[in-house]
């Protein structure tokens, strides 16, 4: 058997402080590339005179991307904080998956 492998599930059981951490990350991630994806949105509304280049295209998607990198760092608009606090609880409980995968 490999070491952190536990044949119910497939992986050892993680620390509950780093499962938290890993749980707020993955939340605030979320909430990134929702915001690109609402900023992007909100781009391709505007009424341009002509067409962007491809390298401006470019350049405002990672102009995007890194300011919604920036805004889920802060406070954001909350869906991280929001969707952190709703799934504690399931980490905290330490709640197995309904059809856990089992090694053969």
């Amino acid at each position: 058997m490999l070491p952190g492998v536990s044949p119910e599930l497939g992986v050892a059981p993680m620390d509950p402080e780093l499962k938290k951490k890993r749980l707020k990350e993955a939340c605030r991630e979320f909430e990134a590339i929702f915001a690109n994806y609402v900023l992007k949105s909100m781009r391709e509304g505007i009424q341009r005179a002509e067409e962007p280049d491809q390298a401006r295209q470019v350049y405002e998607s990672l102009r995007d991307e890194s300011l919604a990198r920036e805004l889920s760092r802060g406070p954001g608009c909350g869906l991280a904080e929001l969707m952190y606090r709703q799934l504690l609880p399931l980490v905290e409980a330490g709640e197995k998956p309904q059809n856990p995968v089992r090694n053969p």
